[in-house]
């Protein structure tokens, strides 16, 4: 690939992403000073607990040092950093949803009024703010150009085994031997087919929308299926459609049942707009997954081994 092409390559996947990947929201830096209120709690034992963080509170107002509260008073596992929670942004952090909009009203030196989510009351202080960023295309070019040529690699392999395996099919192998299916508990489901070769059959199906049974939407593949007449015929190359490739072997070709054609019009309409449906899901998840990174927070993973913690209060989602 010429050096001009593969830059355009580079801009048009960073034009593509820059408004979700390649975007940093804005963030506060805050410490907390926290005050448990384990679930269940009763009455008494929530008003006990309101009493500490607002003497707590009291002590930060009358000028001694936040951090220096935090360290005695606080009831988390940030106390021993003196409350140092880091920069929260609105649905990019652990805290939940109450503690992020906290601190996203906050200003550098503010404090916050007193809230309570599902751990217990908080008490915030703002020390930093960043406004929202997005990162130029020169500081981020080198990791798309990288991750563009791990794809090159692995469509190239992907390729080189479909034909393999059409070679196999033409000297009369079956695509089920070659590929045999794997077998999964009631329940569970096998990752590994997004990432290594599938074998299956599909029920008879028409050139019309381009919709493949067990595939969904393939025009490419279904365009290539209906190039062929004689069953027991395969296509001359692998097929590409979108990023994967395939090979296949027409088992039976008839003439399409017009009695049945408003019937298969309706089901071939739910489920293109369940394909569709599908496939929205599948681009959140990837857009989820560019923008995400795994980081160890101390404070959640303290929370985590509270009895209760698995109590669910839809304030913090």
């Amino acid at each position: 690939m010429a050096a001009e092409d593969e830059a355009k390559e580079i801009e048009a996947a960073y034009e593509k992403d820059a408004k979700t990947r390649w975007t940093q929201p804005a963030s506060v830096k805050v410490r907390v000073i926290t005050v448990r209120v384990p679930p269940a709690s009763t009455a008494e034992q929530e008003k006990a607990a309101r009493a500490r963080i607002d003497a707590a509170l009291a002590e930060v107002k009358a000028g001694k040092d936040f951090a220096a509260v935090a360290k005695e008073k606080s009831e988390d596992a940030t106390k021993d950093k003196g409350g140092e929670l880091g920069f929260v942004s609105r649905g990019a952090s652990p805290y939940g949803k109450t503690l992020e909009d906290e601190a996203s009203k906050l200003e550098p030196g503010q404090l916050s009024p007193v809230f309570k989510d599902r751990t217990g009351f908080h008490v915030l202080k703002a020390e930093e703010k960043k406004p929202e960023r997005v990162q130029p295309l020169e500081e981020v070019r080198k990791q798309i150009a990288q991750e563009q040529l791990r794809a090159q690699k692995a469509s190239e392999l992907a390729r080189q085994k479909a034909q393999e395996a059409l070679a196999a099919v033409k000297a009369g192998k079956d695509l089920k031997d070659l590929y045999p299916a794997k077998k999964t508990e009631p329940g569970q489901f096998d990752f590994t087919s997004f990432t290594t070769p599938q074998a299956q059959e599909t029920e008879p199906f028409h050139p019309v929308g381009g919709y493949v049974p067990g595939i969904g939407l393939a025009p490419k593949l279904s365009s290539a299926v209906f190039a062929l007449t004689s069953p027991g015929s395969a296509p001359e190359a692998p097929v590409q459609d979108a990023d994967t490739w395939y090979v296949f072997r027409l088992k039976t070709r008839e003439r399409a049942d017009l009695s049945k054609l408003d019937e298969e019009k309706t089901s071939l309409r739910e489920r293109v707009e369940g394909q569709r449906q599908g496939e929205l899901y599948q681009s959140w998840l990837e857009r989820l997954r560019k923008k995400s990174s795994i980081v160890e927070n101390v404070a959640m993973l303290d929370y985590d081994t509270q009895p209760g913690h698995e109590n669910y209060n839809p304030d913090d989602y």
